[in-house]
Parts: structure tokens; C-alpha cells; sequence
């Protein structure tokens, strides 16, 4: 089933409107003649890997008890919107390395952009461990696309067991020391500690006295050491389970065996007959009652009712074949009256076909479809056609023929040669001889059986030719040959030797071993052929080419259909090391702010006898679930030898990783030989929830020192200090992304431009501590007289601005040196005022001096350049602040007071700048007024 979401709820919402995609889906473009609306005739589908992802059902975690699960394919179209649906093909590649292809489904259009939900079938034997699901849009090519690159997605998707995994010693292994180490894994690498069940016995129903059991307990492991008798070639089965499953775990053994055998090579053996229980069967069965193998036998059942020529009210569409309860003569499907029929059954499986199938138009075939009847008249059978003769002859020798009469049937006009043709089937010469013309007959007979041999079914009253007869028969099939095909064999890092042993006490049985090279992608080559029941050396099969074998026992007994008997097959290989990975930190989900970084710990162990020779690849993957995006990383960990552990932490880094963050992380990706790959994955999946950076940062700007209004003066040579700071503690400022900075000169049709960090008149310092702002300093020597405009936006590390809108400010140059009047603030005062007044051009006077004077002119106090404070070009209000006091600190009496500035650089009086209030001066001379 496959949906599309989008297109099925807007043609709910109207089911009447002509759709019409470019005006539903595209902008506007007001009618502008220039922009092309439709760029193409041709959609475009896109998906890729990281637009697949699995939805269990119910919020239940998908494992291999999970019988259907769901597949979300987000699917693009980059080009054209068209009507027609799209087909969707999905392959699917299970952890052995065998493939099976869903039904290609077919989607409604994609317009835009839709999510594709597919039930995926999950209910296979082999589908625990890493699944690879490969998604191509488009996939049989009927539409016509810009590009067909782009239409394949893959998904990786790991599918744990449901329950407990009996890691070592692995299924089938030989053992050759004592005491044996039964190791269990949880088949969830995440879980808690959990109570283990073990039991093991020397048979494989856990019946004997032997049988031994224990509880243990254990997180992603657990482990029982069992003394057994040092007795060779002794076959232990051992199961295990949890002892209190949780909702949704299955409460069921999972069985394994081992092969005891003192001092032997490492290896893989079955040697006794339940342990060929998962062998692959072709033409033979396993008969467990006596432990045998025996010749697949088929049986099918017959039935044919037919009549004499004279039957009253005989009429030929009458006549009845039923083949197992299936009628193959019926209206539409008629055989032809007056005629001889034959069906040939297959001697090993009984299934009924034509021997001279000649087509479904042919008269000399007749029945339902496929057509297995042959339908003969007596022109037919004496003629230069000879069709009987030339049907017994196509007859495979064993098989079973029935043949039957329909209507006047003449047996005397039949040849010397049809009679001797029909004793091959163990037909005598005489019963048809003993035939009326007109009688009915039904035979069943065997190609190559003596004649005599054939039942032969005539009517028992007379007259015969007036007698409806009818025959009900089990026609048996058994194969003469089959296969027995062992489960893979392996890994191995290096291939010894084949030992097989076949009893057989008939000269008739015949008997060889293939051996079939497996590779790590699941395609299997035939290596070595027609092994015979020996020891035989496989030690040419390349191991880092074939690590696993598959092993095909081929028999045979024509004479006597007895299968030679196979008891055991072993082979002896070097074994490669086994490793687990296990999540060692506590919490599975954490939240974290945008900007900090954590790291997740993990711990590899190797839980085998054998040493990983080399250093291991380590990689991990952040998978962010909001924008589909993947980061991948990867370092090594040093050799790994029995019983180590290697720790490791995965850095995570949380910027660009808002929202929820599934974790990937595996060990030697299927690099150096082991014997599980299963087990070296682990996927947090929502393992991080980064809560983003929503904090706008703040941007400071001042001009020689100054936070300037606008439109204030300032020097042709302005010192301008950017500061941006931001409040996230993990994100510092640190690169020239931080901060655009343009200015716009005042000359006409001039733009606002970017000021490059490369121009000399600017530098800048990174925010390299927690609450330090990033710094940038611009000074832009001798600007031209006019008004500026200076625009700053600043961002943080994760990209948010500063503002909507950027910091604007205007600020006017003027080069030449002039200051205005000097202005008391407040003015009248009591207590105290200053002076406020603006310079202009490069300098700063050396010489400024403020003279207060009586009404009669008298100066009362001098206020100087020193007393003033620090002067900048600009708007300046003086850090001095006059109290009202005269030079020898008296206090002067409340009036009018009148006051003149001095003004002077290199001894050259300032020029004074007209401004709108200059008419409260008169010569130069300012009043005061003091009251208290």
C-alpha cells in the first residue's frame, strides 16, 4: 500500500476543481515579461539516504518479531508537475546477504514535495540484524527526467532480535577445551540488567539426565562456565532465554550446539542428525522419527469417469478428469469426442503434464490451462502421425501415464506397433486385444514396467459399450536424487579441510560434495566440485575473498531410490576474534543547549579466545531529524586483543544540530574478519535534543570612543568600535562572519559598501573567552566633508541577527578647524553649570580659555583648558562644571554674569561656526544667569 499524503487531501478539499499545479504551487511573477514561469517540460524526482526513514508501529521499537513495519520516502520533484503516477521499487538486503524485491508500487504525482508511506513486510526468518532497503523513484523509466541520478535512496536500518542471542561458543562450533564458557548476549545492545535462563544437555530435547541449568545475571552480556565429560565427539545443546521477558519479547528458547572434541582445531561440525534441522532440502526429506534421510515423496491425486460409444444418453462433455479435486474437463475446455487421451506424471513429483504439448490451439491438447491432456483420434493414431506411438515414446522414463477413451474407440484397426508401443508402459497386448470397439478403458501404467503391469479399468456388466466406468487412483512420485545444503560455514581467516562421511549399504547410491564460496555481500561461487566422503583440503579457497562456505551434498539411487545416508560433515578453519560494542554512559537521551559539546562513551570488547591483529575503524553519524541532514566522522582504536576492552568516546558537537538528533555509531564496518557484524552497531536513536539558539546578540558602536546620535559630527579620521557580544556561553566569536560592516560616502549616486576585514584601516579581535565581545576597530583616515552613513549587522555563531534590521547611524565629516559658541548648561543654574559646544576638522585646540565677568567687565573667573577636560571633535559637554564661584572660591551673588572664550590652535584663533543659536552672543560675550 502507498500513500500520498498531500495530493489525496487537496482532492478531498475539492473534488471539482481542475487542478492546475503552476498556479496552485508557484509564485506570482506579477506578469513580468523577462521571467520564464516554465523553466521546463520535465519533472525531476529526487530522493536520497537521508530522506528514508522507518515508523514502528504503535511506537513499539522494530525488532524481528515485528511483523510489518512502515517505510516514509520523502520524495522531490525539482521539475515539472505532471499527473502521472511514478513507480516506487524497493530491494531489500537482509544481514546474510540475501535480497528480496518488494512489488514495484506505483504513487500518485509528485508536485513538489509529498512523503511516500510503503508497509514493508517484515515477516522473514533471516530478518534480525542490518537490513539494507534501497528506494528508486521512477524506477521502470516510463516518465521522461532531467536526471535519473538522483532517484535512489538507501536506508540502513538494524532490526535486533527479540530477546537473547547465544553468542559463543557460535552455532555448530567444535570445542576443544574445558570448562566450556557459554556466553549470552541480549539481542538489544540497550537494555538493563536482565536475568539470563541456560540450560544444556546432550540431547537436543533437553531431556536427559544430563541436562544442567543456571540463572545469571547481565546487562548487555552473560556468562556460565559448564565442566562436561572429556568424551570426544559428544554434541551439547544449549539454549537460552530471559527469565522474566518484557511486553513485546517473545518467551521463547533460542537453541544453538557445539561439537565437543578434546585438542581438536577450531572449526564447525554437525555430526548428529537434529542439528541438520536448518539444512536446505531439494528432493530429499529428513525423516527425524529414525533419523534418516529419505527420497522426497509426491503423490496426486485421480480421478477419470468416462463412457462406453453406446452409454444412453451418453454425449462426450460428460467425461470427468479431477486432478487433486481440480475439474480439468469443463465447458470451453472440452476434449474432442471419439478419441484416445493420455496424461504423463512426473515420476518425482507426481505433477501432471502433456508429453507433446503443442500449443494451447492445438486439438491434440485439450483441458483447463496448462494444458496436460493429449487428445488422439483413431486418424491420429494410425495415420503418418503416428501421435500414440510418438506420445509413449516422449514419455520420461518412471513416469506415469493414464489413458482413457472417449466415445467409439476402434482398439482392432490398432497396429502391431501401437501394441508392442503400449507394452512399454506395461500395457499387454492382450487386454486391448480382449477390447470391443465402442468399450470404454482407463489405464494407469509406467514407463519401462513389464507388461501386465498396467491397471486396466473396462466396464464389469455388458453390454460393455453401454457402461460409464471409473477409476480413483493416488499416482506416487519420489525423486531418485537430491541435495542436502548445509547453513553457511564461518567465518573463517583462513580454510584447512572438508571431512564428510556418507554410509551407504547400496552399490546403487551415488554421492558428491560441493563447495560453494560465500562473500560478504551474499553472492555465492561454486570453488570446488565433486568431493567425494573423505577428507579432502579446501585450503585454496581464498578466506579474504570467501569467508563463509556453504557446503551441497548431492545423492542419488535410480536402482533402489534409497538416499545414502549422511552422517556428518565437518571443517576445521581459523576462527576470527568476536567483538561487542557496548554503550557505557547512563542516560540513552540527553538535551543540550545549542553550542555545547558532550561526548558519548562506549566500550569495544573482544569476548573471543582469538586477537584482532590491526586497529579498528570507529565511525559514528549524527542524524539531525528536522532538516534530514547527516554528519559523519571516524578515527581508529588501537588492536583489540582477548578479553581487552578499548573505551572510546564520541565527541558530539550541538551547533547546526537543533532539535532532535538520532546516534550511529559502529566498529569495524565489516573491515577485518569476524564473526558477527550484528553486534558492533549500536543506534540511539532521539539520543540528542539540542534546544536552539534563539538569543539575538548585541551590537555596540561607537565613534572616538563616543556613542554618537545621529548626524553628529566627528573627525575626518573617525576611530569606530564595533563590539558584538553574545550570551551563549559554548559559542564564541571567532571568525569574520560575526559582523557586516558599509559605509555610504557622501558623494552623488554613492552606494552603501561593504568594508573588506582586509582593509588595512581595520582589525579585529576573536571572543576566544566566555562574556569577551568580538572586536572590531575601523579607522578611515582623512573622509571627505559630507554627511556618512555607517550600517552594522552583527550575528552570533548560529546565525541570528543582531536585528531586523541592521544599526544605521549618519555622521558628519567636516575638515576644516572651527568650534561654535560656547553654551551654559543649564542656563539659568543654581548649583552648577557646563559648556557644550562642537569642534570641527583634525585638531584639537591647545589654547581654549572661558572668561566670567561682571556686567561692568570686571573677570571674576578663569576657567582653563586643563580645567575643561578631554576635547574631541564633535559635540563636547566639559567634564568641569562651573559652581558659581569666583577665583578665590567666594561665592558670587545671584545676577547676570557675561562670559567670552579664547579659543586657539598654534597660536591661531579658531574660526567660529554659525549655528542657530549664535544670536544669544553679542561680540563675541555670552550671559550667565545664577540664581539661588
Amino acid at each position: 500500500a502507498i500513500q500520498n499524503e498531500a495530493s489525496k487531501r487537496y482532492q478531498e478539499v475539492t473534488p471539482d476543481i481542475p487542478v492546475h499545479i503552476a498556479q496552485v504551487q508557484q509564485v506570482v511573477l506579477s506578469g513580468d515579461p523577462a521571467v520564464r514561469l516554465f523553466g521546463t517540460s520535465l519533472p525531476d524526482y529526487e530522493t536520497r539516504d537521508n530522506n528514508l526513514f522507518a515508523i514502528a508501529p504503535e511506537s513499539v521499537m522494530i525488532n524481528n518479531a515485528t511483523k510489518e513495519f512502515e517505510l516514509a520516502i520523502i520524495a522531490k520533484n525539482f521539475g515539472a508537475a505532471i499527473n502521472d503516477s511514478i513507480s516506487v521499487a524497493i530491494t531489500r538486503t537482509f544481514s546474510d546477504g540475501s535480497i528480496f524485491n518488494y512489488d514495484t508500487l506505483m504513487a500518485p504525482g509528485i508536485y513538489h514535495e509529498d512523503t511516500l508511506i510503503v508497509k514493508i513486510n517484515n515477516d522473514f526468518s533471516n530478518n534480525a540484524g542490518l537490513n539494507r532497503f534501497e528506494v528508486v523513484l521512477n524506477a521502470d523509466g516510463r516518465i521522461p527526467e532531467l536526471d535519473l541520478t538522483n532517484n535512489t535512496g538507501i536506508l540502513n536500518l538494524l532490526i535486533p532480535l527479540n530477546g537473547t542471542v547465544n553468542l559463543l561458543p557460535a552455532k555448530y562450533a567444535i570445542v576443544s577445551g574445558q570448562p566450556v564458557r557459554l556466553l549470552a548476549q541480549a539481542a538489544s545492545l540497550l537494555t538493563s540488567v536482565r536475568t539470563f535462563m541456560f540450560e544444556i544437555d546432550t540431547v537436543h530435547d533437553f531431556t536427559s539426565s544430563f541436562k544442567q541449568s543456571a540463572m545469571l545475571e547481565g546487562k548487555e552480556l552473560a556468562a556460565w562456565e559448564v565442566s562436561i565429560p572429556d568424551i570426544d565427539s559428544v554434541v551439547y545443546y544449549w539454549r537460552t532465554k530471559y527469565a522474566q521477558p518484557l511486553p513485546g519479547e517473545e518467551d521463547e528458547w533460542e537453541e544453538s550446539s557445539f561439537t565437543y572434541i578434546s585438542d581438536s582445531p577450531e572449526g564447525w561440525a554437525q555430526i548428529k542428525f537434529p542439528q541438520f534441522s536448518g539444512a536446505g532440502l531439494d528432493g530429499i526429506v529428513a525423516d527425524t522419527e529414525v533419523e534418516k534421510w529419505a527420497f522426497e515423496e509426491n503423490q496426486t491425486s485421480l480421478l477419470i469417469q468416462t463412457y462406453g460409444a453406446n452409454h444412453p444418453g451418453f454425449n462426450y462433455q460428460d467425461v470427468d478428469v479431477e486432478i487433486d479435486g481440480q475439474n480439468y474437463i469443463f465447458a470451453g475446455r472440452l476434449c474432442r469426442d471419439n478419441t484416445i487421451n493420455a496424461i504423463a506424471f512426473d515420476k518425482s513429483t507426481a505433477v501432471p503434464y502433456a508429453a507433446l504439448f503443442e500449443g494451447i490451439f492445438s486439438p491434440r491438447t485439450c483441458g483447463r490451462q496448462i494444458q496436460v491432456i493429449n487428445n488422439y483420434s483413431e486418424s491420429e493414431i494410425l495415420g503418418n502421425g503416428k501421435y500414440l506411438v510418438n506420445y509413449i515414446d516422449a514419455v520420461k522414463q518412471k513416469d506415469h501415464v493414464a489413458l482413457f477413451s472417449i466415445g467409439q474407440v476402434n482398439y482392432s484397426a490398432w497396429t502391431l506397433e501401437i501394441l508392442d508401443k503400449l507394452g512399454e508402459i506395461g500395457v499387454a497386448a492382450a487386454d486391448i486385444q480382449a477390447l470391443a470397439d465402442g468399450d470404454p478403458v482407463i489405464i494407469l501404467g509406467r514407463k519401462g514396467d513389464v507388461p501386465g503391469d498396467a491397471v486396466i479399468i473396462t466396464a464389469v456388466n455388458t453390454p460393455a459399450d453401454e457402461q460409464a466406468i471409473q477409476f480413483s487412483e493416488l499416482v506416487s512420485g519420489k525423486f531418485s536424487s537430491g541435495a542436502i545444503t548445509s547453513t553457511p560455514v564461518g567465518p573463517a581467516m583462513e580454510w584447512t579441510t572438508l571431512n564428510t562421511y556418507v554410509k551407504t549399504n547400496e552399490v546403487s547410491g551415488q554421492y558428491a560434495f560441493d563447495v560453494y564460496g560465500i562473500k560478504n555481500d551474499g553472492s555465492e561461487t561454486l570453488v570446488l566440485s565433486g568431493l567425494g566422503s573423505s577428507v579432502e583440503d579446501i585450503s585454496s579457497i581464498d578466506a579474504s575473498v570467501f569467508p563463509k562456505i556453504r557446503l551441497k551434498g548431492i545423492f542419488s539411487d535410480e536402482q533402489n531410490l534409497t538416499v545414502p545416508q549422511l552422517k556428518k560433515w565437518l571443517v576445521i578453519y581459523r576462527v576470527p576474534p568476536e567483538g561487542v560494542l557496548v554503550f557505557t554512559d547512563e542516560e540513552t537521551q540527553i538535551t543540550l543547549q545549542e553550542g555545547d559539546t558532550t561526548r558519548a562513551g562506549f566500550a569495544f570488547l573482544n569476548v573471543s579466545e582469538q586477537d584482532f591483529t590491526d586497529s579498528l575503524d570507529v565511525q559514528y553519524a549524527v542524524f539531525n531529524l528536522e532538516t534530514r541532514t547527516k554528519e559523519d566522522f571516524s578515527f581508529r582504536i588501537g588492536p583489540v586483543l582477548n578479553g581487552d576492552t578499548a573505551t572510546f568516546d564520541t565527541p558530539l558537537n550541538t551547533l547546526g544540530n537543533a532539535g532532535l538528533n538520532d546516534l550511529n555509531v559502529v566498529v569495524n564496518p565489516g573491515i577485518l574478519p569476524e564473526q558477527e557484524y550484528g553486534n558492533n552497531i549500536i543506534q540511539l536513536f532521539g539520543y540528542m535534543t539540542v534546544e536552539k539558539d534563539n538569543i539575538n546578540p548585541l551590537v555596540e558602536v561607537t565613534v572616538d570612543g563616543e556613542h554618537i546620535f545621529d548626524g553628529d559630527i566627528v573627525s575626518p579620521s573617525p576611530f569606530i568600535s564595533i563590539r558584538v557580544r553574545d550570551t551563549n556561553p559554548f559559542l564564541l566569536l571567532r571568525d569574520t562572519t560575526v559582523a557586516d560592516i558599509f559605509l555610504k560616502s557622501p558623494c552623488e549616486g554613492c552606494i552603501l559598501e561593504r568594508i573588506p576585514y582586509s582593509d588595512p584601516a581595520l582589525t579585529w579581535e576573536a571572543s576566544e573567552e566566555n562574556k569577551k565581545p568580538f572586536v572590531i576597530e575601523y579607522n578611515p583616515q582623512n573622509l571627505e566633508n559630507g554627511v556618512y552613513l555607517l550600517k552594522v549587522q552583527g550575528r552570533d555563531a548560529t546565525g541570528n541577527k543582531a536585528g531586523e534590521e541592521p544599526f544605521r547611524i549618519h555622521f558628519e565629516v567636516i575638515n576644516e578647524s572651527t568650534i561654535t559658541n560656547f553654551y551654559p548648561y543649564p542656563n539659568p543654574f543654581s548649583s552648577s553649570t557646563r559648556f557644550v559646544f562642537t569642534l570641527t576638522g583634525n585638531e584639537i585646540p591647545d589654547e581654549i580659555k572661558i572668561q566670567i565677568m561682571t556686567i561692568s567687565g570686571r573677570i571674576v573667573r578663569e576657567i582653563t583648558q586643563d580645567e575643561l577636560g578631554p576635547l574631541r571633535i564633535g559635540n563636547n559637554i566639559s567634564e568641569f562644571a562651573w559652581d558659581g564661584r569666583d577665583e578665590y572660591g567666594d561665592q558670587l551673588a545671584n545676577g547676570v554674569y557675561l562670559y567670552r572664550v579664547i579659543v586657539r590652535i598654534n597660536g591661531q584663533d579658531v574660526d567660529m561656526r554659525l549655528t542657530g543659536g549664535d544670536k544669544a552672543f553679542k561680540n563675541g560675550f555670552g550671559k550667565i544667569y545664577l540664581l539661588r
